[in-house]
C-alpha cells in the first residue's frame, strides 16, 4: 500500500464514522496565526453534542513509530487551524512519549494518535454497564476507553486509551459511571444532585459550584454540575440523565487546564447514552 492508498483507506473509514458530516481529502485552509495555507490530509466539519466541531486528520504512512517531535508539530498545526479535534493515524504505531504528549497538551484540542488497526475499531468502544436491573448502552468519547471491570462504587470507569486506571488517576483525568434506582428512592435529577452536594460538603470545602447550560434530550431530563473543592487536585464534573426508572450519572475528574475539552466529552456521553433493562438468569 502506498501513501495515496493509505490516505484513501483512512478517508473511507472516517467517512463511515461521520456519515452526516462534511469530510474533505487533501484540503487547504489558511491558519489563524501563520496566515498561510495549511495542507490537511483529511478535514471534517461535524456536530457533537450540539457543538460545531472541526476535526483535522494527519495520515502518517511511516516505516517507523511516530515520535514526540512529530506530535508537537501536529499540535501546532491543529492550533493554527483552530481545530477542536486532531487525529494522527500511524501505520507503525507511536512511542510512549508521543502518546503522553498527545494526551496532555495545554491547548483545548482533543488530540489522539492511533494505529490503523485501532482506527478500524474506533466504533467498537461500547459497553453496557449496569446496576441491578438498570443498565445503559454507552460509547467511549473520542480517545477514551471503557474499563468494564466492576469495582466498588462504580459500574465502570472511563479514561484515556493507552493508560490503566491507576495511571489515569495519576494523570488526573478519568471518570466513572453509576445509577440511581428510582424504584427504591424516587428522587428526580435535581434532588439527587442536591443530595450529592450535601454529602460533598461533609468532607470538603466547596469553593464554587456551576450548573452550566447543557445538551437537551426529548426522552430524558439532563443536568450538568461542576464543582471546585479547596485543596483538591481535580475539578469534579458530573452529568445526569434521568430516564423513567433510573438516573444515569457519570462523575469525571479533570485538571482545570483541560476542563473545556472534558466537558465536551461528558456531554457527548450524555447525548449518546441509551437506557437498558437487565434480566438476570438465576438458573445458571
Amino acid at each position: 500500500m502506498n501513501w495515496s492508498e493509505y490516505e484513501n483507506e483512512v478517508f473511507e473509514i472516517l467517512g463511515s464514522y461521520y456519515p452526516n458530516s462534511t469530510i474533505k481529502k487533501d484540503y487547504k485552509k489558511t491558519g489563524k496565526y501563520s496566515q498561510r495555507k495549511r495542507q490537511i490530509d483529511i478535514y471534517i466539519e461535524t456536530e457533537i453534542a450540539g457543538n460545531d466541531i472541526i476535526i483535522v486528520v494527519d495520515c502518517k504512512h511511516y516505516n517507523k513509530k511516530i515520535d514526540v517531535k512529530t506530535v508537537e508539530s501536529f499540535i501546532a498545526m491543529a492550533d493554527d487551524l483552530q481545530s477542536d479535534i486532531a487525529l494522527m493515524i500511524s501505520e507503525k504505531g507511536y512511542t510512549k512519549t508521543a502518546l503522553k504528549r498527545a494526551h496532555y497538551n495545554p491547548k483545548h484540542i482533543e488530540l489522539d494518535i492511533l494505529n490503523m488497526k485501532d482506527l478500524k475499531l474506533l466504533q467498537g468502544s461500547l459497553a453496557i454497564p449496569y446496576s441491578g436491573e438498570n443498565g445503559a448502552l454507552i460509547k467511549a468519547p473520542f480517545g477514551w476507553i471503557i474499563d468494564a471491570k466492576r469495582r466498588q462504587g462504580a459500574a465502570c470507569f472511563l479514561y484515556q486509551r493507552g493508560y490503566n486506571l491507576e495511571e489515569a488517576a495519576e494523570n488526573r483525568e478519568f471518570g466513572y459511571v453509576n445509577f440511581w434506582n428510582k424504584k427504591l428512592d424516587n428522587l428526580n435529577v435535581e434532588e439527587l444532585s442536591d443530595m450529592q452536594v450535601d454529602n460533598i460538603r461533609k468532607d470538603h470545602k466547596i469553593i464554587k459550584i456551576e450548573y452550566p447550560d447543557t445538551i437537551k434530550r426529548n426522552d430524558a431530563s439532563t443536568k450538568l454540575r461542576i464543582v471546585w473543592l479547596e485543596k483538591y487536585p481535580f475539578v469534579e464534573i458530573t452529568c445526569f440523565v434521568e430516564f423513567e426508572n433510573f438516573i444515569f450519572f457519570s462523575v469525571w475528574f479533570s485538571e482545570e487546564i483541560v476542563l473545556k475539552r472534558n466537558i465536551r466529552k461528558i456531554e457527548t456521553l450524555m447525548k449518546s447514552v441509551l437506557p437498558a433493562s437487565i434480566i438476570h438468569n438465576n438458573n445458571g
